[in-house]
């Protein structure tokens, strides 16, 4: 990628508020981030600090112990706005540039030598150019961009400074091959915002640091966690910032979610259930961007191959699924298909930011559903002990059998929770998989509800597989393929089809 140099503002939004409003720094305030589940603190006031807030807790536990704590919803039009301006500054040094939407501003050095004496003039004429802007910064030079990126946010303020040539220590600002090698091994993987699968994948391979994943072989995360792991990948190998030839940031791939169907769907409820399933998902995935909804565009592949597309357009850019549902339900009423469903495809084709009243209240759903979780757990606890409630929780493995393990129920809105063996074994714990003896028939209709002799009708939240099992070959042999389904009645259920047969049977329950 050549060298980068990255500019960062230290909390970016607080920073762009305290342009019109000083005496913020003085108050607890935190920004929180409401996208995410549950919602945490995404930037906090040196005052909040001081009280010992922290910027990734948990909103509602935080505003719990420390009242004195305003939350703020995020602005989105006032990060974008500010981004742009920066952005057009910045053109005065670089013409590729690119922006991480969180503070970090990375320009592309390579061919540009001669435009100022030494790295540091460069950093100098960053610095003032940040100070015309009324907002603070930190600056680092690096071989590659993720070097220049860490180095801007850590190196200056690790405490104790790191040391360089010599063993001299200093909060350095240029940053040579050694120096980055040393600043990515203490780097956490906190710091990468990694979802809970990546997290675990790390916690078994022994990776503790940035440095260990750049050091692993090349294709090893993509092969194991698909996308995140080839994005991971490509950021710590210095690849990832795009250094776009333009001050307009990269355009952002479109949001889809899409499902395909074992078995065919029709009739309106069913296909109600799987859209706002995936509204939903689609929704969060906008909404995580601190962007809103403009327009909705459906595709539906029909069991004859052919395929029906519509553009759903809500009264204003929205973040609730409730009223594209309904256009989704007067679309269906109105024009049945010509043959089943058997794929669904979502795609948030234009979006805009979200102001900061629509994240105020995903903010207020998300804090009730909290409080009420909390509350329930909280009665549980105190008449059966604490640790006594425990929820199931699918994992990541090649291994059917250890698919499933218990987590305490604090890790609903804590950190990584942690397995509590497998649980065909004798865990010490009083819930346990229920194995199906003989392994029952059961029918998967229209792929969306599990059928059971002798029970009410099920229906299917979630499904995942199918992982492949065969062998015993020297005897009568079996093949399967094994699902693991989540049930609207909380149950999830371990199912497997004969590939012999292509009958489908429960193995086992889990409550």
């Amino acid at each position: 990628m050549g060298r980068t140099a990255c500019a960062f503002v230290p909390r970016f939004e607080l920073a762009l508020r305290a342009r019109a409003e000083p005496e913020l720094w003085n108050r607890c305030l935190a920004v929180v981030d409401w996208a995410t589940s549950p919602p945490r603190l995404s930037c906090v006031t040196p005052a909040a600090e001081a009280l010992g807030i922290r910027v990734g807790q948990i909103a509602s536990r935080s505003r719990a112990r420390w009242p004195e704590l305003v939350c703020l919803a995020p602005d989105a039009p006032l990060l974008e706005a500010a981004e742009r301006d920066v952005l057009t500054a910045l053109a005065t040094l670089s013409p590729r540039l690119d922006a991480d939407g969180r503070g970090a501003f990375l320009l592309g050095l390579e061919g540009l030598e001669r435009l100022w004496s030494s790295d540091r003039e460069l950093l100098d004429r960053l610095a003032a150019l940040f100070a015309g802007l009324g907002l603070p910064v930190r600056t680092a030079i690096a071989e590659s961009p993720f070097v220049a990126w860490v180095g801007a946010q850590h190196l200056q303020s690790s405490p104790p400074p790191l040391a360089h040539k010599g063993g001299a220590t200093r909060a350095a600002s240029v940053i040579d091959h050694a120096l980055g090698e040393a600043l990515l091994d203490r780097l956490p993987l906190a710091e990468l915002d990694l979802s809970e699968p990546a997290r675990e994948l790390c916690a078994l391979l022994g990776l503790r640091s940035a440095g260990g994943l750049r050091r692993l072989p090349k294709g090893a995360l993509a092969e194991r966690l698909g996308k995140e792991g080839a994005k991971l990948e490509r950021l710590c190998r210095g690849t990832s910032f795009p250094l776009w030839p333009t001050v307009q940031k990269m355009p952002r791939e479109v949001e889809t979610v899409e499902l395909d169907l074992d078995l065919a769907l029709e009739g309106l409820e069913p296909l109600l259930f799987a859209l706002q399933s995936l509204l939903e998902r689609l929704l969060a995935a906008v909404a995580a961007e601190r962007k809103a909804l403009v327009e909705l565009t459906v595709k539906v592949r029909l069991d004859d191959r052919s395929q029906v597309l519509e553009k759903f357009v809500p009264e204003r850019p929205t973040l609730q699924p409730s009223g594209l549902l309904d256009l989704l339900r007067l679309w269906l009423e109105r024009r049945p298909f010509a043959d089943k469903v058997a794929g669904l495809r979502l795609e948030a084709s234009r979006v805009a930011p979200a102001d900061p009243i629509q994240l105020s209240l995903l903010r207020q759903r998300e804090e009730q559903a909290a409080a009420a979780l909390d509350q329930a757990i909280a009665r549980l606890s105190a008449a059966f002990g604490a640790g006594a409630v425990v929820f199931p929780q699918l994992t990541d493995t090649y291994r059917p059998e250890a698919r499933l393990r218990w987590v305490a129920a604090q890790g609903f809105a804590a950190s990584t929770p942690a397995p509590v063996g497998s649980v065909f074994t004798d865990a010490p714990l009083t819930l346990a998989l229920r194995q199906v003896e003989p392994p029952e028939p059961v029918a998967l209709r229209e792929a969306a509800f599990l059928t059971r002799s002798g029970h009410a009708l099920a229906r299917i939240l979630r499904s995942d597989g199918p992982q492949r099992l065969c062998g015993e070959w020297w005897g009568q042999g079996f093949d399967r393929s094994y699902y693991w389904l989540l049930l609207e009645t909380g149950e999830i259920a371990w199912v497997f089809r004969d590939e012999s047969s292509g009958g489908y049977f429960l193995q086992a329950l889990a409550d």
